[in-house]
């Protein structure tokens, strides 16, 4: 239950836009962000936590048992929506891996239908882990999330390790005036 929940919130919108939400909200209203996503993400995990130990599990995951809590009709409408999102979950990991893999690899063409290429192959990937069965999957859910936390310890420690000036024009470093300037929200 914690690693699906916390790959969700790691996902795209962490890594690939969480600088232009930075600057435009702030880094108070980040911190609000981020707070409120783990208070949500927590909550979600005792509560199915909750649900998972009254009973025995059987096939069918998160799907059966909010049939079995909520009842047949309510159950199947909330793990419609429940499905739905999660398609819409894959799909916006999936364009966001293939916007920035060529540019991690280096050597890969980086045009629009060659970004589409990439996010396809995956996708097949995908299908033939989740064909493979459950325990294939979780293996895979902990294989990612192993992957997304070491590159979250690499981000940190290079904040330590990089100097002020040698990367992206206007990178200062650790720096009082740039954390003033980027504590409030710049809203246009």
């Amino acid at each position: 239950v914690y690693l699906p929940c916390m790959s969700t919130c790691f996902g795209v919108i962490y890594f690939l836009r969480l600088g232009w939400i930075l600057g435009q909200a702030g880094l108070v209203e980040v911190i609000l962000m981020l707070l409120t996503s783990f208070l949500i993400i927590f909550l979600t995990v005792l509560s199915i936590s909750a649900i998972a130990t009254n009973g025995k599990m059987r096939g069918g995951g998160v799907f059966f048992l909010i049939r079995r809590v909520l009842g047949p009709k309510i159950g199947g409408s909330i793990g419609t929506g429940f499905y739905v999102a999660n398609v819409a979950g894959i799909t916006f990991k999936l364009l966001g891996f293939a916007e920035f893999f060529p540019i991690v690899v280096g050597a890969l063409p980086n045009e629009q239908w060659w970004r589409f290429a990439y996010a396809s192959i995956a996708l097949f990937i995908v299908f033939i882990v989740s064909l493979s069965g459950a325990k294939y999957f979780t293996k895979a859910t902990l294989l990612i999330s192993l992957v997304v936390m070491l590159q979250l310890s690499f981000l940190l420690l290079s904040f330590f390790f990089r100097q002020p000036n040698t990367g992206p024009e206007g990178y200062t470093g650790f720096s009082e005036p740039t954390l003033r300037d980027n504590l409030y929200p710049l809203y246009p």
